[in-house]
């Protein structure tokens, strides 16, 4: 019984993981929390649904254009509500990304409605036996998937033109602005691979559950937000591993104690972490420049 909660755990924390990966690559790079994107990552989820039952497209073509709509969708937001900010307090991009995402949540409404909706199995469904434990093969699925997902996006940004671009903004976007760097097409580019990764997240969350609805959006911002602090901001494998925790605790909170309060335990990794370790578990700490 503990096997099978720990996997199905890890599963549900690796769809965490490319969540709260798409929105640690904004904040890492432009330092801008995007409270906007579980909404973008339900829209693109939500189109997901569309192409595959509406539109009758099979999986892997539903899935890329899903993706398609995400990064389109997040990159609007960030030409649109974002980019005329971004040299202004950081309180006015702030609520900017806030009204995006409430319009984006009634475009879902609108479009879907707020009802939840049953999402198809595109994951195998078989079951293996491990000793006494029984394994879904979809979780296995989800695991593998998520680990192929994320290795392509680090090896992405560590050898590709682009990633190398990426990590000259990490350090200074000013900086690398005069070292011939397209901020602008550069910021499009990251929230257009955190929108797409979310909608990945999305999509293998709402198989692993069945559903899919217009609530989803916030609790998933959330967890985005809280893994990457967990994990260290600014870093893309705390955000990885914060994601992971939250998943495998919120698994077994369910199944040992009370499915109703799951999200609660997240929220008390949270104010462990930040008593016990501010800086995240592996995130380093800032050192004021000398002068």
């Amino acid at each position: 019984m503990l096997w099978e909660q720990l996997i199905n755990g890890v599963s549900l924390g690796m769809a965490y993981a490319l969540i709260a990966i798409g929105y640690s690559i904004v904040f890492s790079v432009l330092k801008m929390m995007n409270f906007a994107h579980g909404d973008v990552y339900t829209f693109g989820t939500f189109a997901a649904l569309f192409f595959l039952q509406t539109a009758h497209l099979p999986v892997i073509v539903s899935l890329i254009l899903a993706m398609a709509v995400g990064a389109i969708v997040a990159a609007a937001i960030e030409f649109v509500a974002y980019r005329p900010l971004r040299q202004e307090e950081f309180i006015f991009s702030m609520i900017t990304v806030l009204g995006a995402g409430y319009i984006l949540r009634n475009m879902v409404e609108i479009l879907w409605g707020s009802r939840m909706r049953p999402f198809p199995n595109i994951l195998p469904n078989r079951v293996v036996h491990l000793g006494s434990a029984s394994v879904s093969i979809g979780n296995i699925a989800v695991i593998l998937i998520s680990i192929a997902v994320l290795v392509g996006v680090f090896i992405f940004l560590r050898y590709s033109k682009h990633g190398r671009a990426v990590n000259c903004m990490t350090q200074d976007i000013s900086t690398a602005s005069l070292m011939g760097i397209r901020i602008n097409r550069m910021s499009s580019l990251l929230y257009g691979l955190g929108g797409a990764l979310g909608v990945i997240g999305g999509v293998l969350f709402s198989s692993i559950y069945n559903v899919v609805h217009v609530g989803m959006a916030f609790p998933g911002t959330m967890v985005a937000y809280t893994a990457a602090i967990v994990g260290g901001y600014g870093s893309l494998p705390g955000a990885a591993l914060g994601a992971l925790i939250i998943g495998v605790s919120q698994q077994l909170f369910s199944a040992y104690v009370s499915s109703a309060y799951r999200d609660v335990i997240t929220y008390v990794i949270l104010i462990l972490v930040l008593l016990l370790r501010p800086n995240g578990l592996l995130g380093k700490r800032q050192v004021g420049e000398k002068v």
